[in-house]
């Protein structure tokens, strides 16, 4: 199970959480990783993409979701 804990561009998110411990007490294993958001594309994020993005994102919940 993860965590995602957004904070603003460019702020030194792994030291903030470095040394800390989970929950049970154990040392976990932390990354950073940069998350997109569609308009940080801009122009390039044309409104066919977007669609396409859309029908993706519909069809994986639909995978996710019991029949």
């Amino acid at each position: 199970m993860g965590w995602t804990v957004p904070v603003p561009f460019g702020l030194p998110a792994a030291s903030r959480y470095r040394g800390k411990s989970t929950s049970r007490g154990q040392e976990g294993y932390r990354s950073t990783r940069p998350v997109l958001e569609a308009d940080d594309f801009g122009e390039e994020f044309t409104p066919e993409l977007r669609t396409q993005e859309e029908r993706l994102r519909a069809e994986i919940e639909r995978r996710k979701s019991p029949s």
